[in-house]
C-alpha cells in the first residue's frame, strides 16, 4: 500500500501528526504569551502613571512634603479665590486631566471651613489674605463662602481682600474684609441680578413645528418661549419679583459688611459701571493696589493649602470640623 493511499486512516498517534499538534500547540502558547504581556504591561503602565501623578500632586499641595513654619512669629494665611466652586472633590479623571494640563482643581468649600476654623483659633495666624480673581459659582456657592468667611471674621482676627476683577460675586465676598484692595487697571462691573430669556416662537413656526400647550394658571410659563417671542406680562412680573428680592438682598449683605446705606448701596448697582478710581470715590473698595508679590517658599506666610497640609492643624482639628 503507498504511503499516500487516500483509503489509509490517519493516526492521530503517528509521529508525523504529533509533531504537528506540538508545533501548533507551541505556537498558540506563544501568542498566549506574548498578549498576555501585552496586556499586562497595558494594564501596568497606566497604573504607574497615575500612582506617579498622585504622589506628585500630593507632594505639590503638601509643600514639597517638607515644608513647615519653624518661625514662631505670627504670620497670615492666602487664601487664592481664583478656581470654580466645586460641590465635591474632583474625581480621578479630573486629578488626571489637573496633573498633566495643569487645570485648577476648584474650591472645595467643607476643606476651606475646616482649614479657616482652625485658622480663627490658632495664635500664630494672625490674619487671612484674600486673592479674588476669576471666582465663579452658583449664589448658594457665594452665600456658603461668604458664611465660611464672616465666620472667620468674627473671631476678631483681619480680613485684607485683594480683586483683579470687581463684578457681583467679588464684592459679595470681598465686602466682608476690612479692607478692599482693587487692581488700578481693573474695570468694576456690577450689573446685579438679571435674566437672559430666549423665546423662538416665530423660529419654530417657519420650521412648520406646530406646538399646542396647554395652560392651567396665568404664571405657568415653563413652555412660553417655545410658543412666543416675548415673555409675557405674568412672566414679567414673576421675574422682576425675583430679580428685586436678589437685588436687595444682595445690597443689603454689601451694605452692612460694608458699613453703608442701602440706598447708597443700591445706586452702586444701578449705575453699574465705574473706573477703579471712581470706585474707590464711592466706597466700593478702600486702595488701589496690586497683589502683593509673596515667596511662600522663603516667607512666614502660608497658603491656605500648605495651612491645611501642615501637621500642626491635623492635630488641631476636631470632631464636627
Amino acid at each position: 500500500m503507498s504511503d499516500f493511499d487516500l483509503d489509509q486512516p490517519v493516526s492521530s498517534s503517528s509521529p508525523r501528526s504529533s509533531r504537528i499538534m506540538r508545533g501548533i500547540k507551541r505556537f498558540f502558547r506563544w501568542v498566549w504569551n506574548f498578549f498576555a504581556l501585552v496586556g499586562i504591561g497595558y494594564t501596568l503602565i497606566p497604573v504607574l502613571i497615575l500612582w506617579a501623578l498622585f504622589h506628585i500632586g500630593e507632594s505639590e499641595r503638601h509643600g514639597g512634603g517638607s515644608h513647615k513654619k519653624e518661625s514662631k512669629n505670627p504670620y497670615s494665611v492666602w487664601v487664592f479665590l481664583n478656581a470654580p466652586i466645586i460641590e465635591e472633590e474632583s474625581p480621578l479623571k479630573d486629578f488626571v486631566v489637573h496633573q498633566i494640563f495643569g487645570q485648577d482643581d476648584g474650591i472645595y468649600l467643607p476643606s476651606v471651613r475646616s482649614a479657616l476654623r482652625q485658622a480663627a483659633t490658632d495664635a500664630q495666624v494672625k490674619d487671612i489674605q484674600l486673592v479674588v480673581d476669576g471666582l465663579s459659582g452658583g449664589a448658594s456657592d457665594m452665600e456658603e463662602l461668604r458664611a465660611i468667611l464672616l465666620e472667620f471674621k468674627a473671631s476678631g482676627k483681619p480680613v485684607v481682600s485683594y480683586v483683579s476683577h470687581m463684578d457681583d460675586s467679588a464684592l459679595l465676598i470681598s465686602s466682608v474684609a476690612d479692607k478692599i484692595h482693587l487692581n488700578p487697571v481693573s474695570d468694576v462691573s456690577l450689573p446685579g441680578p438679571t435674566f437672559a430669556m430666549t423665546y423662538f416662537g416665530d423660529a419654530i413656526r417657519r420650521l412648520g413645528v406646530d406646538i399646542q400647550v396647554v395652560r392651567s394658571g396665568k404664571y405657568k410659563s415653563a413652555f412660553e418661549p417655545l410658543i412666543a417671542n416675548e415673555p409675557s406680562a405674568e412672566s414679567r412680573e414673576s421675574l422682576g419679583q425675583v430679580e428685586r428680592s436678589m437685588r436687595d438682598h444682595l445690597v443689603k449683605q454689601v451694605a452692612q459688611s460694608r458699613k453703608k446705606q442701602d440706598s447708597e448701596v443700591f445706586l452702586w448697582f444701578k449705575e453699574s459701571i465705574f473706573t477703579p478710581a471712581k470706585a474707590k470715590e464711592l466706597g466700593i473698595v478702600d486702595e488701589l493696589a496690586y497683589v502683593p508679590y509673596v515667596d511662600f517658599d522663603h516667607s512666614e506666610d502660608m497658603t491656605l493649602e500648605e495651612y491645611a497640609a501642615d501637621p500642626s492643624f491635623a492635630a488641631g482639628l476636631t470632631k464636627g470640623y
